[in-house]
């Protein structure tokens, strides 16, 4: 049995892939051009972006022709130290320039033990997701043992879980992050707000704070599963980032990649 990749591919929307392009056009970035299963990787410059056709105007790094001509190809590019994989086909266009057609998906990699960052306790992260005291009201029942209504409920759990809870915005409620990444993150719930996300998909916007605040255009949920706690019930959720545009991505890296920097010194303090 073979072991699972460390590296996790996310797939980009339609939003997320016009952005990432508009940054290699903007910063003549390297392409690098291949076909499945070959093992020559050639190298291409980025030149202009047509959103119209979804295509890249490319120059070759290297002499003579490229031998992916007309060629349904692999192609990757970094980002600020993201890395990113397509699928597209090769053209030829004048002036010895390619056109690369990026029909085909792309995808955001990330490897796991490098870019999650556990967040609890060692740092003081939440998340603020929209929601209404009238959508709590929605689905307002009666609790048989304590005759409080989950509304009632709700509200005295987030006292329980923190008690500077005043500091959320208007119409958002504040959970704290358990671990991010730059695709996503986990955050802890009760009994409560599982039954009110259990029912939702897409929530947006939220609004992220880890050293400072960033907002998330939306964010899609992943999975709700169950923490071992021994006061009561608690649960994790996972989700994940939608439409985030080029400068949000590159400032959460930068700002999980300066704690992780922060956890290196703390170890070598330790050892001295």
């Amino acid at each position: 049995m073979t072991d699972k990749p460390s590296t996790h591919f996310t797939k980009q929307n339609q939003k997320e892939m016009e952005s990432r392009f508009q940054q290699l056009e903007s910063k003549s970035k390297t392409i690098t051009i291949w076909e499945k299963g070959k093992s020559v990787r050639e190298k291409f410059s980025s030149m202009k972006f047509d959103k119209s056709q979804m295509a890249l105007l490319l120059s070759f790094d290297e002499t003579g022709i490229s031998n992916y001509l007309n060629s349904k190809v692999l192609y990757a590019f970094n980002i600020n130290g993201v890395n990113y994989f397509g699928q597209g086909e090769l053209t030829p266009v004048a002036n010895n320039n390619y056109k690369l057609i990026c029909n085909g998906d792309l995808f955001k990699s990330e490897r796991r033990e490098n870019f999650r960052l556990l967040t609890y306790p060692h740092y003081e992260s939440y998340i603020q997701i929209p929601a209404t005291e009238e959508e709590y009201e929605k689905s307002n029942v009666v609790s048989f043992q304590t005759k409080m209504s989950e509304t009632s409920l709700f509200k005295n759990f987030l006292k329980i879980v923190d008690d500077k809870d005043t500091s959320a915005k208007e119409g958002f409620t504040k959970f704290r992050v358990l671990d991010i990444s730059v695709s996503g993150l986990a955050f802890q719930i009760g009994e409560i707000e599982k039954n009110y996300l259990e029912q939702q998909r897409v929530l947006k916007p939220v609004h992220i704070y880890f050293n400072e605040d960033i907002l998330i255009p939306a964010i899609e949920i992943r999975y709700i599963v169950p923490l071992i706690r021994g006061n009561g019930s608690a649960y994790k959720v996972g989700v994940q980032f939608l439409d985030v545009d080029t400068t949000t991505d590159q400032r959460l890296g930068k700002l999980i990649n300066s704690a992780m920097r922060s956890f290196e010194s703390d170890f070598e303090d330790f050892l001295k």
